[in-house]
């Protein structure tokens, strides 16, 4: 008998997108399924059109806020499968189809979601391409592959009915919107179900659409967030720079995932061309306009890692004379997405002790092992080089350390921190943006990796 998928859609105002996102998944979704729909007092008919186009409508009177919302609609489904789903979202293939084959291949994944559009740069795609484009090249590039991961947003992903008899309800303790899906994750994992994005499988997030109505949002997310850190906290030691959180107390016997190995997630990288970069925007452009100035002198040898690199690889050639600078992306086509099968022995195709001065740039958040990712950063400066960190904290990113970790995490890897700050590149305060600026003062300490021997063997980046 084929499963059973309840869709567990949350409005509140925005007619337009929601009317879009219902209309999409009608046109495209062909696996059977029912629309389970909470609207959290609309006022702008959202309320009458949902009541007209799902199977259940719960009608609240107010905004109850995402978490309790979806608590109400897991409390009236009863299906194998569960797909969250925001009310700000556009699809162009059978999203429910392409993740359900993924569930249904593995009773331990118990999370899967799709690609974002704020993952297609690395894919080396425009996010401003059609969405017809962007779904049919994710599902030629990448048939049949998950990416594991340590938080699926809560935007769209299925989740298996196992799960959530097993995890229980949204934790109400995150105020409206914010973290709950980290929660949620980790403690599936904790559970002993994997968590993985679907990279064959894509849904164009028009993000913020609902949650931009709440006042004082910046305060919500960081309220939430600073509550999701304390709970589960960050291991540095041994396996230092693991973004895995470790189970709280209570929890900590539940775990049966080993933790990962530090070879396991290295950053999977590829060269771009500074002329021009199909995966960066014109967001990406005006920040690195606003940020290459106001670093300090890299030097001639400079090393950009990230989304939009292309832009300031240019800057940098053109604009202030380093000739040398070269520009790096993660490349989610890469056989393991955001890290190198075991056995390689470094991440940065580059020789030893080679730069004058690293940028990574929306890179670090992407990796489960950050130290193992500055460890390489050491690798390939050279004795006094600079290396300029920006870190998103929090949104699309896996990581969700905050300053202290990312300080121990520097000083772990034989860098010497010069200056930190809770700024963007734009110049903008914001709490979710780290900067920081180290100096290599020392060699990076030895790390397990097999085939040392071809290290320091420079890679071509033609």
């Amino acid at each position: 008998m084929a499963p059973t998928v309840d869709v567990l859609m949350l409005a509140w105002n925005r007619l337009d997108a929601t009317r879009r996102t219902v209309e999409s998944f009608r046109r495209h979704v062909r696996v059977p399924y029912r629309l389970l729909c909470v609207d959290n007092g609309s006022t702008d008919g959202t309320l009458e059109y949902l009541r007209a186009s799902a199977d259940l409508v719960i009608a609240n009177s107010a905004n109850v806020g995402a978490v309790r919302g979806r608590n109400q609609l897991m409390a009236v489904s009863d299906a194998d499968y569960l797909l969250f789903s925001d009310n700000d979202l556009e699809f162009t293939a059978d999203v429910v189809a392409g993740l359900l084959a993924h569930a249904e291949r593995d009773e331990r994944l118990g999370i899967v979601g799709p690609l974002l559009n704020q993952h297609v740069a690395d894919l080396g795609l425009d996010a401003d391409l059609p969405v017809e484009v962007i779904t049919a090249e994710v599902a030629r590039s990448a048939a049949g592959r998950t990416m594991a991961g340590t938080c699926i947003p809560s935007c769209c992903a299925l989740f298996r009915r196992a799960v959530v008899e097993a995890v229980g309800p949204w934790d109400v303790k995150y105020h409206l919107y914010a973290y709950e899906d980290f929660d949620y994750c980790q403690q599936a994992q904790v559970k002993g179900f994997r968590v993985a994005v679907a990279l064959d499988t894509y849904v164009h997030h028009h993000a913020n659409t609902t949650v931009g109505q709440i006042r004082g949002l910046g305060e919500v997310v960081l309220r939430n967030q600073t509550l999701f850190r304390n709970r589960w906290g960050v291991p540095v030691g041994e396996e230092v720079g693991i973004v895995r959180p470790l189970a709280p107390g209570g929890l900590a016997e539940a775990a049966t995932a080993p933790p990962v190995a530090v070879t396991e997630w290295l950053a999977a990288l590829r060269p771009v061309d500074p002329a021009w970069d199909a995966g960066s925007s014109e967001a990406a452009r005006l920040a690195a306009e606003q940020l290459i100035p106001r670093l300090p002198d890299l030097g001639r040898d400079v090393l950009v890692i990230g989304r939009g690199a292309s832009h300031a690889v240019r800057l940098l050639r053109h604009a202030y004379g380093r000739p040398d600078a070269l520009g790096l992306v993660p490349d989610l086509r890469a056989e393991v997405p955001y890290g190198v099968l075991e056995g390689e022995p470094h991440a940065i195709p580059l020789c030893d002790a080679r730069l004058d001065g690293v940028v990574a740039w929306r890179s670090l958040e992407h990796s489960a092992a950050p130290l193992v990712a500055l460890l390489e950063i050491n690798r390939v400066l050279r004795q006094g080089g600079h290396a300029v960190l920006l870190v998103p904290a929090g949104g699309e990113a896996i990581s969700v350390l905050g300053d202290a970790h990312w300080r121990r995490l520097i000083a772990a890897a034989g860098l010497t921190l010069l200056d930190a700050r809770e700024a963007w590149p734009d110049g903008r305060e914001a709490p979710a943006g780290l900067r920081y600026v180290a100096r290599k003062d020392q060699a990076r300490r030895p790390v397990r990796m097999a085939d040392a021997q071809t290290q320091g063997q420079e890679a071509s980046l033609a």
